[in-house]
């Protein structure tokens, strides 16, 4: 079974990072096989534009109707080909990332903007039977409001056909003690060892 982590902080030395890592563990011991998309160290174009779309040659650029002519004639630039081979190859995506300004950092968003879309995502549900884990932090937010702040990604994924498991919601992860901060890793990892289970039970 593959895993496909998203990672979207630019830090390695981070908690965000961390946490990833002891999820990727969790799945790597048992069994599964990682993929991954480090989005910073992938320097990833974060902005839909025109160059995603090269078969699209009119002077006004249209993002629905360029994404359908793309879908059409297999025009997609090459970067959103390769994140989109990674997400048909996977039976679980993660998603680990902090929320900053009430929402996913600005390069997760345009990886969700750029790779989804007509063809891919609809009208044909290109998550069905595929599971959506959440991992996130924040300064100071609720389990509640974390789910709020999220909640149009989690609801545009589940359109596409997902299940969405519980979210792994840190907050706030600034004043945690390295005690509890050992505890939330560990737990990621029991998570992940789980949801690896379940898929194979």
């Amino acid at each position: 079974m593959k895993v496909l982590i998203v990672f979207a902080h630019p830090d390695t030395s981070s908690f965000n990072y961390a946490l990833k890592e002891s999820i990727k563990l969790g799945f790597t011991d048992s069994g599964c096989e990682i993929i991954e998309s480090d989005l910073y160290r992938m320097n990833f174009k974060s902005h839909l534009d025109r160059y995603d779309y090269p078969s699209w040659d009119k002077e006004t650029f249209r993002p629905d109707e360029a994404a359908i002519k793309a879908s059409e004639d297999n025009s997609h630039a090459e970067d959103i080909n390769i994140e989109r081979q990674k997400i048909t190859e996977s039976s679980v995506i993660v998603f680990q990332f902090p929320i900053w300004w009430s929402n996913c950092p600005a390069i997760l968003i345009g990886w969700i903007q750029r790779v989804f879309g007509y063809g891919f995502g609809y009208p044909d549900p290109v998550l069905r039977n595929k599971k959506i884990l959440i991992s996130c932090t924040a300064g100071n937010y609720s389990a509640a409001d974390i789910d709020i702040r999220i909640r149009s990604q989690l609801s545009s994924f589940a359109y596409m056909g997902a299940e969405i498991l519980p979210i792994i919601a840190v907050s706030p992860n600034n004043t945690l003690t390295e005690a509890e901060r050992k505890q939330f890793i560990a737990d990621a990892y029991n998570i992940a060892k789980g949801v690896a289970g379940n898929l194979s039970s």
